[in-house]
């Protein structure tokens, strides 16, 4: 794939659920909004990194 960098592997949800299930060094990354993670995200660990905030006053994107 063009612009994936060799060490970075796509994977299906699938995939991603077995192998946070089966190995506890694995660690699933969301960097969806905040409020996006609190909508819902998948019965999995999950750590929420957002790439952007939004400040609060004029929602404005912040990068993370």
């Amino acid at each position: 794939m063009s612009g994936v960098p060799g060490d970075i592997k796509i994977m299906q949800p699938a995939e991603v659920a077995a192998l946070v299930k089966d190995d506890s060094a694995v660690r699933y990354v969301d960097v969806r909004t905040v409020g996006e993670f609190a909508q819902g995200r998948p019965l999995l660990p999950a750590v929420n990194i957002p790439f952007v905030f939004h400040h609060p006053l004029t929602t404005d994107p912040i990068p993370n």
